[in-house]
């Protein structure tokens, strides 16, 4: 997972941001043909005709496809078009292959603009494990590529405050919402909670809220409601500067979407979206559907936001290396989808 980074003009200001360029996109600053949701439902309704979608370098939309005259469909509906080898159901068999064969220590996911099952391996999997895993995978060809790295993928233990169980394990808020009953509540990562009717407080020792229900495994996503009435509760993310940014929607994050997480020990980070849709294997218990980016984080920033904008993301599960460490194959961070979170929980952004 080779990443770089370059720099783009912003609203007149210079602004560094992370592109991903193993994943085979770099960050998009121009705007695309069509827009990034119209790109989305182009490929749903190709079906297996198409492998993906993406954002390319210079802000299109591309939209993966097994033939020229599906190519020609999608330029009539003014996307570009790429013609790749493997399909969405060849991408999907590599994809069961490497779950069935993998071992903690383990990230993949279908690289999209290379047209690929990419698998990351961290320094946990033995030389043993990797060497089992290409032989179990090599009949698939260039239809997937293993890398590995000398960091570990680990759980990373208004949105983005530090938040504490009573074991005084720090987390980080995600969002604000309510439940179904019009109760105040937040969400953030599962692997933080534990079991239990956990309480939970804030770096002063004031309590916030009681733990509802939390999941580890498939998903990574728990709902805590506030118990004390005297907390402020904004519906934004402390950007760490001073300001608050609004939280007004939820939404689904795009290969390529240049994006913002918060935590209360790195604080705002920038990065850019390199896979979706990714699985991991940490301490044996495996998590699907996730979000990553190569946006850095660190133990402590674990449930906090990541968003575009106004738009709601993900929580922070996961994560590999420090923001002391280049961009690179060592560095990356994984999130549960906010969309999910909200279904399953029952909850609303406001």
């Amino acid at each position: 997972m080779v990443l770089s980074s370059r720099s783009t003009r912003v609203g007149g200001a210079l602004i560094a941001t992370a592109a991903v360029v193993a994943f085979g996109v770099e960050a998009a600053h121009a705007a695309p043909v069509v827009s990034p949701e119209t790109a989305v439902a182009i490929g749903e309704r190709l079906g297996e005709r198409s492998a993906g979608v993406y954002q390319n370098e210079s802000g299109a939309m591309v939209v993966t496809v097994d033939s020229e005259a599906s190519a020609r469909q999608v330029r009539a509906w003014g996307a570009a078009p790429k013609v790749v080898a493997h399909t969405a159901d060849e991408l999907a068999e590599v994809k069961n292959a490497v779950r069935a064969a993998a071992v903690s220590g383990m990230l993949w996911a279908v690289d999209v603009p290379n047209n690929q099952v990419l698998v990351s391996l961290d320094s946990t999997v033995t030389p043993a494990a990797e060497a089992r895993l290409r032989e179990r995978i090599k009949a698939y060809g260039d239809a997937v590529r293993v890398e590995r790295s000398s960091n570990e993928l680990r759980l990373a233990a208004a949105g983005g405050d530090a938040i504490f169980t009573v074991r005084n394990s720090r987390c980080s808020l995600g969002f604000n919402v309510r439940l179904s009953d019009g109760q105040a509540a937040f969400l953030t990562a599962g692997h933080c909670t534990g079991s239990g009717k956990a309480l939970w407080g804030d770096a002063n020792g004031t309590l916030l809220g009681v733990r509802l229900n939390s999941v580890y495994g498939p998903d990574d996503w728990a709902v805590v409601q506030y118990a004390n009435n005297n907390v402020a509760r904004p519906g934004s993310v402390n950007m760490k500067d001073g300001t608050l940014r609004d939280i007004a929607n939820a939404g689904d994050a795009w290969v390529g979407q240049v994006v913002t997480r918060v935590g209360s020990t790195t604080g705002k980070r920038q990065g850019t979206v390199a896979v979706v849709d990714a699985e991991m294997k940490v301490g044996g218990v495996l998590v699907d559907n996730l979000v990553v980016t190569n946006a850095c984080a660190e133990p402590g920033d674990s449930g906090g936001p990541l968003f575009a904008g106004n738009t709601a993301l993900g929580l922070l599960s996961g994560l590999k290396g420090t923001c002391s460490d280049p961009i690179g194959p060592g560095r990356y961070t994984v999130y549960q989808p906010v969309k999910e979170a909200l279904a399953k929980t029952g909850t609303t952004i406001y």
